[in-house]
């Protein structure tokens, strides 16, 4: 069946002259697999990797910080568990939905102390 998957969203700012609304609409798409991890992660204040689950083929992401204080870094592994930081979570933000790229490794750092962090991955 296509279209098993439906991505809803909407961006709007009003500051002064700068003004943004974007509003795609409904977004749908294919899932060849039916696997999907969700759930919720303890991010410490060194990176470690993020839970992908047992998954075939990671697909769509998507995250949200769940501390009310702190941020959480998300980004690939440069090595040696290093993070390259690329998203920042800010308290109680999401990020995505989004894909995460075949076979790489993601790893997750909080601010100043451990961030509670919600993840929801579906299989490509």
């Amino acid at each position: 069946m296509p279209n098993e998957v439906t991505v809803t969203g909407r961006l709007q700012s009003d500051n002064g002259n700068a003004k943004t609304d974007k509003r795609p609409g409904a977004l749908q798409f294919d899932q060849s697999a039916k696997g999907s991890k969700g759930g919720t992660q303890k991010i410490g204040t060194s990176a470690e990797g993020m839970e992908m689950g047992d998954l075939a083929t990671h697909g769509r992401a998507w995250f949200r910080n769940l501390d009310d204080t702190n941020f959480i870094d998300l980004g690939p592994d440069k090595g040696s568990t290093t993070i390259e930081p690329g998203i920042r979570l800010k308290p109680g933000f999401p990020a995505g939905p989004f894909f995460i790229s075949p076979g790489s490794t993601w790893l997750a750092e909080a601010d100043t102390a451990e961030c509670l962090m919600e993840v929801s991955i579906l299989e490509a």
